[in-house]
This record gives structure tokens, sequence and C-alpha cells, in this order.
């Protein structure tokens, strides 16, 4: 695998777009793929954990929320470790694909005893911090390796992996389980339970896996800067003298971004957006169970 093939920019030979820059891109969205998979699962086969780990419905929906639990005490620290440098991309994207492993890794051991429900919970917790760490170093990643003109379809790419990764998650889990509660015997139902709970084992251990490829392929050829910077901007970025960014500057950044009314009006529609189709889906599966079991 050839990764080290480069195409000048056209402002010179101090400036220079790497082809690997798509290659990276790519195994970075596989992350974010695994993310929105991990995301997804749990909703789409909640009859299965309920009766496996022997939990209600508002157990197990706990285990798609804390996917994002993690987001609400997080994210300002990995900002602020990224905004002041502190931290090598290399080795960022490296712990985001290892986070992704162990949070398989996770799902894999809690379905050997039905006594482990809370480590699946954990292993949530985990795949959600590797989505936090993608997310925000994405950006940093499309400015260092790609020019003005292509930031923003690597950002793009990336969103559009977290979302493949759902509809995977979506779709994949529902058609590989088998149980059925009614019209089955109890040893019957015990048979479909132990089936369905190697078919999640070996479901987890192969997104674990690719995991920890992804982590070897980044630790191996990942570097926290190309060669030659994609553009003059950011030539004359890594040529100026500059200092680490203090604390103080980072929260300054940070009042800014929240005191800007275009930012506060974005940030209520996407929170709207995204909780429609939540509300909706809530109300579809309430009218039709009336409908059904009536």
């Amino acid at each position: 695998m050839h990764l080290s093939s480069s195409t000048n920019s056209g402002v010179g030979d101090e400036t220079g777009l790497y082809k690997r820059r798509w290659f990276f891109l790519a195994v970075l969205a596989q992350i974010h793929l695994l993310s929105g998979m991990s995301f997804a699962i749990f909703g789409q086969i909640n009859n299965f954990f309920v009766a496996y780990f022997h939990v209600t419905y508002v157990q197990v929906d706990w285990m798609t929320i804390a996917f994002y639990a993690v987001l609400i005490f997080l994210i300002v620290p990995i900002a602020s470790l990224t905004f002041r440098r502190l931290v090598g991309f290399k080795l960022i994207s490296v712990v985001a694909a290892g986070a992704n492993a162990v949070g398989f890794t996770f799902f894999a051991v809690s379905m050997i005893d039905q006594r482990l429900f809370a480590l699946s919970i954990c292993g949530q917790l985990v795949n959600g911090f590797a989505n936090q760490v993608i997310s925000i170093i994405i950006p940093t990643f499309g400015a260092l390796w790609f020019p003005e003109n292509q930031i923003g379809t690597a950002i793009g790419v990336n969103i559009a992996g977290f979302y493949v990764g759902f509809i995977i998650g979506l779709i994949v889990p529902s058609h590989i389980m088998t149980l059925k509660f009614s019209n089955t015997t109890q040893s019957h139902a015990d048979v479909e339970l132990n089936k369905n709970k190697h078919a999640l084992i070996v479901f987890y251990n192969v997104c674990a896996v690719v995991s920890v490829i992804t982590a070897i392929i980044l630790g191996i050829f990942l570097t926290d800067l190309p060669p030659k910077p994609p553009t003059r901007a950011q030539l004359l970025k890594r040529n100026s003298a500059q200092s680490i960014p203090k604390w103080g500057e980072c929260w300054k950044q940070m009042k800014i971004i929240f005191s800007n009314q275009t930012f506060i009006l974005a940030m209520l529609i996407l929170s709207i957006a995204a909780m429609l189709p939540t509300v909706e889906f809530s109300l579809l599966v309430n009218c039709f169970s009336k409908i059904l079991f009536k």
C-alpha cells in the first residue's frame, strides 16, 4: 500500500497536497461509522436485551442514552486540549480507534453472562467517548491536510460516516436476530436466545477487530502534520513562532462562540431537528401498537 504520493498544489514547492489524505479521511470516517452503529443498535433489538439481561425497556434505553452522556462531561476538556495543542493529532486518533475497540469488546464480554448488563453500559460510554473525540479532531484534520475548498468535504464525509453507521445499526441487528416471544415454548425461546447471543458476540468481535486494525493503521502511517502544508496560510502559520495558547485564551474563545446569536440559533434549530424524528417515531410506535393490539 503506497501512501507517500503527493501532488503539487500549484502554490509552489513549499506547499503540497498528498493523495494519502483521502485514505486517512476514509479511515477516520470508519471510526465514525462504528460509532454510529453503536448508537443505533440497541433500540432495534431491545426485546432481546430485555429477555437476556432481565431488565426493563427503560434500562435498555439507557444503553443508547449513555452514548451521549459522555458529551456533557468531556466536550469542554477535549476541546481545550485540542485548542492548546497539548495532544498530538495522531495520538488522539489512535485513542479514538482504540476506544471503539474497547467498547465493542465490552459489548461482546457482556454477552457471556446475563449479570453483565452494566458492562454494556460501560461499553456504550467508551464508544461515546470515541465518537466525541473523533468529532472534535476532524475539523483540525481537514485544516491541516486539505485546501480550503475541500475542508467542508472532509468534515461532511465524516458526518456521513456516522449516519451510514447509524443506518447499518438499524438494519443489520434486526436481520441477524430471530428471537420471537409469541407462539413458542420456553425451551425453544431459550435456544433462540442463545443463538442470538452468539450472533451478537460475533458481530461485536468483528467490530472490535476492525477497530484494532484501524488503530494500528493510524499508529503506523498517520502523522500529526503533512510533510508540506496544503495552503500558503498553513505554511505561514507553521513557519511563524507560536506559543502554546493558555487556558484563558481557550475559555475566551468559547465565550465568544456561545455569545454569538447565530451560533445559538443554529444550535436551537439543530436540537429541535434532532428531536423531531425521535418524537415522531415514538408517536408512530404508540399509534401502531394501539391499532395492532387493541
